[in-house]
Order: C-alpha cells, then sequence, then structure tokens
C-alpha cells in the first residue's frame, strides 16, 4: 500500500491487512423526487456517489526489539497517516488509486499480535482514478482541428484541455464541440487558456485570471472508454495565427 506521493506500507516497515468484507461499489443517492398522488417516486438522471470505508491492519514487517522501538514505530506511522487527504494505492492495483484519508480514531494493541496491531479506518472518496492520463496534443494553423484521444475509463471521464496561443494574432475564442463557447477573449502571443473537468471545475487564462466570465456555454464533455473524437474550433484577431491545443482525461472506475 502506498499512502501519499512517495511513502508506502513498506518504507514505514508495515504489512497492510485488510478487514473481510470491505465495501467495493459505493451507494449510491439517487436523484429521485415524490409527487403527490402517485405511487413510488420519479427517477431522474444523475445519481450522486458517496464516499465509502475501508478497514484494516498494519502489522510490522519484524517483531520491535523493546517497547521503545515499538513505540517509535506507532509515531511515524501515526506522523505517516496523519497527513491528512492523499493518494492510496493498493498493491493489487497500482495503475488506480483514491483520495483517502483517516477517519475515526486509529487503535494500537497487543491483543492480535505480539508485535503489535494499528487498526485504521480510511474514508475513500467515490471514484477510484487512474495513476496515469491519457493526455494527446496537437499543433494547428486550423480554425476547426479533431483530435484522437484514446481513454481508459469505466464511468465516463471529464475532458480536459489547454489551448496555448502560438502565433501573432491574438486568440479571442475557444469552442469544444458543442459544449463550451468561450468568446470575447484577447489571449496574446504565448499566452494560454486551460479548462479543467475535473473539482474544482473552470477554465483560466495563464495569467491567472477567471475565464469564466468569458463563457456562453459551459458544460464539461464526459469521454467514454475507447476512441474519442476531440473537437476544437479556434478563433483569431488579424495576423499569423496558430495553436497548440492538449487535450487529456483522467480515466475513474
Amino acid at each position: 500500500m502506498i499512502f501519499g506521493d512517495y511513502d508506502s506500507a513498506r518504507d514505514m516497515g508495515l504489512q497492510w491487512i485488510p478487514e473481510d468484507g470491505q465495501a467495493f461499489i459505493p451507494e449510491a443517492r439517487r436523484n429521485e423526487y415524490e409527487i403527490a398522488g402517485q405511487s413510488g417516486t420519479l427517477l431522474m438522471p444523475g445519481d450522486v456517489l458517496e464516499p465509502f470505508e475501508i478497514g484494516g491492519s498494519f502489522f510490522p514487517l519484524r517483531e520491535p526489539e523493546s517497547p521503545r522501538e515499538m513505540a517509535l514505530l506507532r509515531r511515524k506511522a501515526a506522523a505517516w497517516l496523519g497527513n491528512g487527504r492523499q493518494r492510496l494505492i493498493f498493491d493489487d492495483e497500482p495503475e488506480l488509486y483514491y483520495m483517502a484519508e483517516l477517519t475515526r480514531e486509529t487503535k494500537w494493541s497487543l491483543k492480535t499480535w505480539f508485535g503489535g496491531e494499528i487498526k485504521v479506518k480510511f474514508l475513500l472518496q467515490p471514484y477510484a482514478y487512474r495513476v496515469f492520463l491519457d493526455k494527446e496534443a496537437a499543433y494547428t494553423t486550423d480554425a476547426d482541428t479533431e483530435i484522437p484521444l484514446m481513454v481508459h475509463t469505466g464511468q465516463p471521464a471529464p475532458l480536459c484541455l489547454r489551448v496555448e496561443n502560438a502565433g501573432a494574432a491574438a486568440l479571442t475564442r475557444v469552442r469544444v464541440g458543442e459544449d463550451i463557447d468561450l468568446g470575447g477573449l484577447s489571449a496574446a502571443a504565448g499566452q494560454h487558456i486551460e479548462i479543467n473537468g475535473e473539482p474544482p471545475i473552470g477554465a483560466a487564462f495563464s495569467t491567472g485570471k477567471n475565464a469564466l466570465p468569458y463563457a456562453e456555454k459551459f458544460r464539461i464533455p464526459a469521454l467514454k472508454n475507447g476512441l474519442n473524437r476531440v473537437r476544437v474550433r479556434l478563433e483569431w484577431g488579424a495576423g499569423e495565427h496558430s495553436a497548440r491545443i492538449t487535450v487529456w482525461a483522467r480515466g475513474r472506475y
């Protein structure tokens, strides 16, 4: 198990053993409504997945030689696990991670194993994400460009993209399919606009300025597993124009 960007259980001198009966599919909060005079409920699209807990224990890879060594190991583990919400990667799925944090209290006991046992509960955000992005880039001088993007995902994955103005003329408009339309822009040469489909969802210039006030449409496209074709249409002011477009998505399960 890896918790955080670098540290793993083995780095801490610990072995992770999960509890039986772990949650596998998170609970879905149904988007449903009751209507007076009608039996049952009306189900609307867009279920919301709830965070869920998993529990287990950390055991020392070797028995501590003294109570002092055992205490130091406990404190080392506490410092590692107590860093708030971090990436959590399990050994059997090294290509995926959850965003997780400790919940409830963490207990230490000698009851099960004479080397000591640290019992923990992790609160996991509902999606498992791919460690590596699916990403493609294209250089274009055309007003209308289609970029093929192969996405590896179980659930629909939100699109992210960056448009960098590589020409002399100011970039004045960015459209993505029929979902996003940012108009009235004035992005100079070397500047870019980045649209982020992952929370916090938004759009911003490379200067840090919020680009959402320029949105005439803003609905993040959801990409399916397999080949997706991302259509980007651009407009510039007068002069030589070109752009570098980068599109990416992070698969989720």
